[in-house]
């Protein structure tokens, strides 16, 4: 075709050969040297009602195959037999490395590497070096090492438990641990493993420089268990179970440490008000005991000593502090059907503002309260809660006074009127004891028998124990429910909200009755039950 240029086929590929032309041996070998006698049958077999190419599928060899098996090309005697490269490697080990190794004991695997490969090129390959080296190190093991020879080859076979007893001096021979050692040797754990061999080259007389570099352990460790051995033998080697207790379980360190301890440290020189591990470490020198801080502080920690930061506590000073508090429990303990007791006390005042607290914000906005605000009004909340039946009674009030407590007095004589006896317990602030109020409970308590009254107990808490009052608890969790987070605008919103708080609350005990009560309503700081041990009074909320 006019304008067309044929690309001539490059020389030696098979365009540029005749068709007559036969292939050479070692393509022929190439392509079909995976060519079964099954797969000829078959071909030939199927070649008479089928093409070559379909023929040559069903017989699964390729149509290049199935082409010179059609021209009489194929020749299975020519097909090329896979060398087995092990028996022949085999064959060069026994015949080339055996009467090498022979000559030269002492040789190196890296020497009959070289020999092997200077002799035997076409068989051993450098690809082969490894394969020549686990043979050395096979042949090493296996053939009967003296101790003299290879220190390292006898403790490698003791490892591995093909130590020929032979090759043993008459002194390992002897032993009668050696069976134990052989044995514990190979299949023990770890460490008995590594004694047992140690002990076997003390039999043998085997430098104990070989022996810990062989192990991978310390000298001072393989010094020390030879040592061992040699006093005791194989049992006290290997079955030990006593062990050496700690130096900071001596009676003579600790006596020495505490008594250094128990001391100030200006006593010993040091400028300092407490103890530290460097300085018990110098004191107990001058003490004649030498030891490490590892001791000194294991020491200190089995004796139960903490280091713990003193904190402020409410406290007591109260003479009658034990006659008051026993006073109040044993009242609730007997206290009848006819009988109530009232924790009263006073919240605030507080003034009307933005006020601070905790609360749920966005990922990026930080909550502030202004440091100066213009106040709204405060409040004074005078309340008191019966802790049989956990209801509150509150009221609100101009100031903390004697008035207020007698008016509180007079709310409660008046509400719980079928009661015979009401108990009322509070904190010993100077309105809580004046003079008016003594003379105004002996007046009700005189007119009890004519207006069907009942009489007034006072049970005073001891003098600054406020965190023994039940209220302070309930006061707390209003103030996180209601007055944290707060900004009312005016004394009336926030009336409004405590007492449905303690509606809510008055209405929760009054359908689940309780004397002590969860934490609920508010998560109220301690459930309101008299405790010796609790801290009703919460300073984060007051």
């Amino acid at each position: 075709m006019p304008g067309v240029h044929k690309r001539p086929a490059a020389q030696g590929t098979v365009s540029n050969r005749p068709k007559s032309a036969h292939p050479s041996l070692t393509e022929c070998e190439m392509t079909g040297k995976h060519i079964t006698q099954d797969q000829l049958v078959v071909f030939r077999a199927t070649r008479q009602a089928h093409t070559l190419e379909h023929a040559a599928r069903i017989a699964s060899i390729s149509p290049s195959s199935a082409a010179r098996i059609e021209n009489g090309l194929w020749d299975r005697q020519k097909h090329a037999i896979r060398r087995d490269r092990r028996n022949e490697f085999s064959n060069v080990w026994d015949t080339g490395a055996l009467p090498y190794l022979a000559e030269h004991p002492k040789t190196s695997a890296k020497e009959v590497y070289l020999h092997l490969r200077e002799n035997f090129p076409w068989l051993v390959s450098p690809s082969q070096r490894r394969t020549v080296e686990r043979k050395y190190n096979t042949w090493k093991t296996e053939r009967a090492v003296s101790v003299e020879e290879d220190p390292v080859v006898f403790l490698h076979s003791a490892h591995q438990g093909r130590l020929d007893l032979s090759s043993l001096c008459e002194r390992a021979k002897n032993s009668p641990d050696l069976p134990t050692l052989l044995r514990c040797a190979k299949s023990a754990s770890l460490s008995k493993r590594n004694r047992a061999i140690l002990a076997l080259a003390v039999l043998s007389g085997i430098s104990l420089k070989h022996v810990w570099r062989y192990l991978k352990i310390s000298a001072s460790t393989s010094k020390r268990w030879a040592e061992k051995f040699q006093e005791g033998g194989a049992t006290s080697l290997l079955f030990s179970d006593i062990r050496t207790p700690p130096k900071c379980a001596s009676e003579s360190v600790n006596a020495a440490l505490f008594k250094v301890l128990h001391s100030p440290p200006s006593s010993y020189g040091f400028a300092r008000t407490n103890w530290r591990a460097v300085d018990l470490k110098t004191a107990m020198k001058t003490e004649g005991v030498i030891t490490s801080l590892w001791t000194i502080r294991h020491a200190i920690r089995q004796a139960g000593y903490r280091w713990r930061k003193a904190r402020v506590t409410l406290t007591s000073n109260d003479p009658r502090y034990r006659e008051k508090v026993d006073r109040i429990v044993s009242i609730l303990e007997t206290l009848g059907d006819d009988e109530s007791f009232f924790s009263v006390d006073e919240y605030g005042p507080f003034s009307l503002k933005l006020i601070k607290g905790l609360r749920l914000v966005g990922p990026h906005d930080v909550p502030s309260v202004p440091q100066w605000q213009k106040t709204r009004g405060s409040l004074i909340i005078t309340a008191a809660v019966e802790l049989k039946t956990n209801q509150i009674t509150h009221f609100y009030s101009d100031k903390k006074n004697t008035q207020e407590i007698i008016v509180m007095i007079e709310c409660l004589r008046k509400k719980h009127a079928g009661q015979k006896t009401l108990f009322i317990s509070w904190d010993s602030a100077s309105w809580h004891m004046s003079k008016a109020l003594d003379e105004r409970l002996e007046f009700l308590n005189g007119w009890a028998n004519y207006d069907r009254a009942p009489i007034i107990e006072l049970a005073p808490l001891p003098s600054k124990a406020q965190f023994l009052n039940v209220i302070e608890s309930i006061f707390s969790g209003m103030a996180r429910a209601v007055v944290h987070n707060s900004d009312f605008a005016h004394p009336e919103v926030a009336k409004e909200m405590i007492d449905k708080y303690f509606a809510h609350r008055n209405a929760h005990y009054v359908q689940n009755p309780s004397r002590a009560g969860n934490k609920i309503w508010g998560k109220e700081r301690c459930p309101p039950i008299f405790k010796e041990s609790n801290n009703y009074k919460d300073p984060r909320y007051r």
